[in-house]
């Protein structure tokens, strides 16, 4: 594309409104390259240009190129590649062609009726606009966990249908939205199609958009409906979501609905790794989707990313049995959704790691488990092949251990239990066993030792034989459950390899949470709900505490020592402003011993809230740990230990910060090492205080 054609497909104040410059009704706007009161930037749509005529500003005339050039601080090659993206209407690495129309996207001249394709790539540039000033479509992707697409952030495309977008046009554009169902006839004259919903694009292989998706943003209004009608496709329904896959895909992920394909396109790490389609519902997929699946000749694996409900489950059976037609020799794969979750819910209450988690752990789905009813008139030397198919099936089941005295593991052939635990002599396996058949419920106990091949062949037997199952499966099974056994072992004695158990934050909690953050004087309304929650008077000095207690999640952490007499309320203090602080991220201690801060995990402290109440009785080698902890971010020493032989060794042990911390002291005179690495808060003993 020619920097002339890129002048007459892109306005200078489309330019601008891209760059969140804005303008008003005289074509004025305040200069964002100097400290400007009054708008002092002039533009032109006329020229095409904008000029800033303040004496403090040294910018001059600017074209688009200039425009994008200054205001994100980008070379001329780079502005003129954003501005191609933008004129493309497309990601910086996606596939969109640009429709054959050059007409200017606020000025719509068109001598006859516009096509579908140059239709709706207009159009949706008036919804991408009108999110920016959406309040109501910002605030519903916030509470989604998403991000709009901006010319300094990824993001996904995604627009807002304020209802407006036909109303300055001509009569070209209406006849076209009424032709294609953007639009309708009314009593009063037209009304949008979807209005007050965000708006998806929809592409065809060429990635130009053809279809749209209208998504509810009013939870009032969408609980006044039937679920379906929260959701809203344009007319004769064309294209997929976000694009077509790529040619040379080999791993595919279906996922149940656009918002949770939107949601994994922001996971980092996910779209290098597998390609995304989103399906419309769990019988959403269409002919469409069919058809580019099989045209992939380089696919090796599709990847059901369905809701973990119901409905979710059956449309994972259902589509599978779909896909294993279309390609036989294509691996299928479910991922297990935890029960009631889907994509974006898991996005709000959990870190982004866990779909890393889920997608390592999918199952393959087996063609016998999806196969049709008819299946059953099979003869019986169809079904003895079929039957030695499973041997082969996939081992990425995962045993639970969220109960370690009862752990579980659960595959197509049976159900196992181990009760009690796991013992830690690392020479053997010995465990309480109970093997359940799924269809009869029935089980087989024992107690072997799954390091002994011959018991375990032992036990394959004796419960196939009570449980009316196949030996040779169940043994897979026990072998596959003996390395995974081991293995949570091994992690279980490693502190280093134990992953702390994070918090689930319900999804309603989240979106509070981030509204609370999202409003102005944020600080003053911290403090008001610290008096509100016990403590009284210390305006100053308890909003001062908690933003030091605060920073123990980041990189460079603050400390406090809390200065006062006997009584005056320094001990009330910190275990009132500590209190705000999840638990499972502060450690409390009245005491500490000389050693004890050297004997914790390489990372138990790591990240953590140290509190002292009483920073004056600590012995000298504990004080010393404490203030490298502060200063230097952890804490080495060299001790000995045995080996597995009894052999004595010395060895460096180290245990890492950061840490952010609070302590007390009665002591009028501080330390001067306390200075360089505290603030010294005193507490007010006042008698207004006092009462």
């Amino acid at each position: 594309m020619e920097i002339q054609d890129l002048k007459t497909r892109l306005s200078i104040l489309e330019v601008a409104d891209r760059l969140d410059i804005r303008v008003d009704k005289q074509g004025k706007a305040l200069c964002p390259f100097h400290d400007d009161k009054t708008p002092s930037l002039q533009f032109s749509k006329e020229k095409n240009i904008c000029t800033c005529f303040s004496s403090k500003c040294n910018v001059g005339t600017m074209d688009i190129i200039g425009l994008t050039e200054k205001k994100l601080k980008l070379n001329t090659h780079e502005a003129i590649m954003k501005l191609k993206e933008w004129a493309n209407h497309q990601p910086t690495n996606g596939k969109q062609k640009v429709p054959e129309v050059h007409s200017q996207p606020r000025s719509i001249g068109e001598k006859e009726t516009l096509s579908r394709i140059a239709l709706l790539t207009k159009v949706f540039r008036y919804f991408e606009n009108g999110l920016r000033t959406s309040k109501a479509g910002k605030e519903y992707l916030q509470s989604r966990n998403l991000t709009q697409a901006t010319p300094t952030q990824k993001g996904i495309e995604v627009g807002y249908n304020a209802g407006s977008f036909y109303q300055r046009e001509n009569k070209y554009l209406v006849e076209s939205a009424l032709k294609y169902g953007l639009i309708k006839k009314a009593n009063t004259g037209h009304t949008a199609f979807g209005k007050g919903c965000l708006v998806f694009p929809l592409k065809n292989k060429d990635g130009q958009i053809v279809g749209m998706y209208f998504r509810e943003t009013d939870d009032k209004k969408s609980n006044h409906l039937a679920t379906a009608s929260r959701h809203y496709y344009l007319q004769n329904r064309q294209g997929l979501y976000p694009n077509y896959p790529k040619p040379e895909t080999t791993r595919l992920i279906l996922t149940e609905s656009i918002i949770d394909t939107a949601t994994l396109l922001l996971i980092p790490g996910i779209t290098n790794e597998y390609e995304l389609l989103a399906c419309y519902g769990t019988n959403g997929l269409t002919d469409e989707h069919q058809g580019v699946i099989k045209s992939l000749e380089n696919l090796k694996e599709v990847i059901l990313f369905f809701d973990g409900d119901k409905a979710g489950k059956e449309g994972v059976k259902k589509n599978a049995a779909i896909i294993q037609k279309l390609k036989p020799k294509v691996k299928i794969s479910q991922v297990e959704t935890p029960e009631g979750e889907d994509i974006n819910s898991l996005s709000i209450s959990h870190e982004p790691e866990i779909f890393t988690h889920l997608l390592e752990s999918r199952k393959e789905i087996e063609a016998f488990s999806f196969s049709s009813e008819n299946t059953t008139e099979k003869n019986s030397d169809e079904k003895k092949k079929e039957s030695n198919k499973q041997i082969t099936r996939s081992t990425t089941q995962q045993i639970n251990t969220s109960n370690p005295n009862k752990i579980t593991y659960a595959t197509s052939t049976a159900q196992y239990q181990i009760l009690g635990g796991l013992r830690k002599d690392l020479d053997s396996m010995r465990v309480s066993l109970t093997i359940r058949n799924h269809n009869n419920n029935l089980r087989h106990r024992s107690k072997p030792d799954l390091f002994e091949d011959k018991q375990v062949e032992k036990i394959a037997r004796e419960a196939a034989e009570k449980l009316g199952l196949r030996a040779d499966l169940i043994e897979i099974d026990l072998n596959e459950l003996t390395d995974k056994l081991e293995t949570y072992r091994e992690n279980e004695l490693d502190p280093e390899s134990r992953e702390e158990e994070k918090p689930i934050v319900k999804i309603q909690d989240y979106a509070k949470c981030k509204t609370f953050l999202g409003k102005p004087n944020l600080i003053n309304r911290f403090n008001d709900l610290i008096g509100k929650a016990g403590v009284t008077g210390e305006e100053n000095n308890r909003i001062f505490l908690f933003c030091i207690a605060s920073s123990y999640k980041m990189p460079d952490t603050l400390h406090a020592l809390i200065q006062g007499t006997t009584g005056s309320g320094k001990t009330h203090l910190l275990t009132k402003v500590s209190s705000f602080i999840p638990h499972e991220d502060r450690k409390h201690f009245t005491r500490v011993t000389e050693g004890s801060f050297y004997n914790y995990g390489t990372k138990d402290l790591q990240h953590k809230l140290i509190c002292l109440e009483d920073l004056d009785g600590m012995r000298e080698e504990a004080y010393l740990a404490f203030r490298e902890l502060q200063s230097r971010g952890m804490i080495t020493s060299s001790t000995t230990g045995q080996d597995e032989k009894g052999n004595i060794h010395a060895y460096e042990k180290v245990v890492y910060g950061p840490i952010a911390s609070l302590s007390c002291t009665t002591r009028g005179e501080i330390y001067e090492d306390n200075m360089s690495r505290c603030f010294v808060i005193a507490v007010d003993e006042t008698g207004e205080q006092t009462e």
